[in-house]
């Protein structure tokens, strides 16, 4: 019996050691494959982490590129056997010019992402590359004697013939005016203007015949049936909301009481004015030690300006916002900004990088100039805007009384007259009535007995101006509906 249980003991033990070398040889392989397991995924999480590194230095390698080709330069960075370094990795690009392909290749270690999206040249908004936009008009006056004082002028002074040079998305628009090029002879096929509106065109009945009835009758468009065309009736989009967070700074924070300059005064860039009433400026000139960034005066009440200059030729920045009263929407009947000469013999002048904002109506009376040629302003106004000349006297040398350059601007409409006893207008740059949120906006030509000059010039479009107020980008942007990697 003992032997028995010898040999029972003997052949158990024996299938336990054969059993626990299994089971050690089954938890040797499980665990050599874990440990091969662990490595792998911890090479693909390195490699994951690589990846999403040479993405982002492809991403890097764009707006390098993008940042090139808008300085003028060719938009490669580098190039594949000599990149850029940065961080934990490199990137290099190419740019083809004939098809406006960006791609940028960003590696880490041995892993490389590859970019390609194409380029676009951003412009101002087609409605600040016209001499005049708006959304409705009475009839533009003009007569057949190219000399006689009742003509509005619509010009185009630039070299891209082809420019609209007026405007306007709804009703009919009556032009009796004259519309051209002036970079071009009368006798150039480039000669006529371009007009464009949606419900149509009306011209004069007059014809234009070079030598003898020079009276051009322009490219008539109607855009509901041209629009095959790129050029398409556009408002502006126009913000008021900064404009009416300085008035309400004013209006709590600022100094109480009407308030008078006069004399000299050099404002501080970045520095800002505040008044909780009126503020007059007369007989003054106001500077700014800054060309990067702007002065701002804000009057919670109006603004007048009288025989004053303001700014220099030199591109000091002041920004001037009148409240009318209010932060919000004030009365239309509130002449929150006036800019005017006092009388015959003195007048106020207006610098480089100069921008007036009026939070309701405004009015430009005789005597207003541009300081020089070149200084172009902005002149925004939220609701009616008046520019009026009546005395028959100005500055040695002009024919006009009225003489701006920049963007003009009312959200609510623009009204020009020009009494027989006054002097001519004129305004280079770009004249628009209506925006996006006003699709009314409204040109007036009530009273035109003197000439009225409404000249398109790209050089006379203060584009970082342009771009604060109406959320404009100038420049080489990227379209992002051909964003791809591959």
């Amino acid at each position: 019996m003992i032997d028995g249980l010898k040999r029972r003991i003997i052949e158990e033990g024996g299938y336990t050691l054969g059993f626990t070398l299994g089971v050690v040889s089954i938890l040797t392989i499980l665990g050599a494959g874990l440990l091969l397991m662990v490595g792998h995924e911890m090479t693909m999480i390195a490699k994951h982490a690589d990846s999403t590194r040479a993405y982002y230095l492809a991403e890097s390698g764009i707006n390098h590129a993008l940042w090139n080709l808008d300085k003028g330069l060719s938009g490669a960075v580098g190039s594949e056997t000599t990149q850029t370094a940065l961080g934990a990795g490199s990137y290099y690009t190419t740019y083809e010019s004939n098809t406006r392909l960006l791609t940028s290749v960003g590696t880490v270690g041995s892993v490389s992402r590859r970019i390609r999206v194409r380029t676009k040249q951003e412009e101002l908004p087609l409605s600040l590359q016209r001499a005049v936009t708006a959304a409705k008009s009475n009839d533009i006056p003009g007569n057949k004697d190219p000399d006689a004082e009742d003509n509005v002028f619509i010009c185009n002074d630039t070299t891209d013939t082809e420019r609209v040079l007026i405007c306007g998305s709804k009703g009919t628009w009556t032009i009796h005016g004259w519309l051209f090029n002036l970079q071009e002879t009368t006798s150039s096929s480039n000669y006529l203007g371009w007009a464009y509106n949606v419900k149509g065109v009306e011209p004069t009945k007059y014809r234009y015949v070079a030598g003898s009835n020079e009276y051009p009758e322009a490219h008539w468009k109607d855009w509901e049936k041209d629009k095959g065309t790129d050029i398409a009736p556009e408002l502006p989009n126009f913000r008021t909301a900064p404009y009416e967070e300085e008035i309400r700074t004013a209006k709590t924070t600022g100094t109480a009481g009407d308030t008078t300059w006069t004399g000299i005064k050099t404002l501080q860039g970045g520095e800002k004015y505040y008044f909780k009433s009126n503020l007059t400026i007369d007989g003054a000139t106001i500077t700014c030690d800054s060309t990067e960034t702007a002065a701002v005066i804000v009057a919670y009440g109006n603004i007048t300006i009288r025989d004053s200059t303001i700014g220099d030729a030199a591109g000091g920045k002041i920004k001037i916002i009148a409240g009318g009263w209010d932060d919000d929407d004030p009365g239309t009947n509130v002449d929150a900004l006036t800019i005017e000469g006092n009388n015959n013999s003195k007048y106020t002048y207006l610098g480089k990088d100069i921008e007036l904002y009026s939070n309701a109506q405004t009015r430009v009376n005789d005597h207003v100039y541009r300081l020089a040629e070149g200084c172009s302003s902005m002149l925004l106004s939220r609701y009616t805007l008046y520019i009026e000349s009546s005395y028959s006297s100005g500055p040695a040398g002009t024919g006009y009384n009225i003489d701006l350059e920049g963007v003009v601007f009312s959200r609510e409409g623009i009204r020009f007259r020009t009494e027989g006893g006054g002097r001519r207008v004129r305004i280079r740059g770009s004249i628009i009535a209506g925006d996006l949120q006003n699709p009314d906006g409204r040109l007036h030509f009530g009273n035109i007995k003197k000439q009225l000059w409404l000249v398109y010039d790209r050089g006379a479009i203060p584009e970082a101006g342009v771009k604060s107020a109406f959320g404009a980008i100038s420049g080489v942007t990227l379209d992002y509906t051909t964003w791809r990697e591959d």
